[in-house]
């Protein structure tokens, strides 16, 4: 995966908007994002790709996993990281 191809990461799901992510390490592939999302599920995909998709292990445990499970999410602002050298996700719920 390169960083032409993984423009567009993020797919809210509820809305069907894909959301652009920042590549803060180009080496270890790993991509950061503040948003605020609704009610819903979310997952990773590749340029916009529904052919590459990456989601959650079962148990939802920051695990990411190709054509995993969809990841749910309650209203709010995010900080959203995911680490594809890593296979790894993380959701942080910001107070404002």
């Amino acid at each position: 995966m390169n960083e032409t191809n993984t423009q567009e990461m993020a797919n809210s799901v509820a809305d069907m908007n894909f959301i652009s992510m920042e590549l803060i390490d180009p080496v270890k592939a790993i991509w950061k994002k503040r948003i605020r999302l609704n009610n819903g599920t979310i997952s990773f995909r590749d340029g916009n790709s529904a052919l590459v998709r990456w989601g959650a292990t079962h148990n939802l445990d920051g695990t990411l996993l190709y054509t995993g499970k969809y990841i749910p999410v309650t209203e709010g602002v995010y900080d959203i990281n995911i680490n594809l050298t890593e296979l790894k996700y993380s959701l942080v719920k910001v107070k404002l």
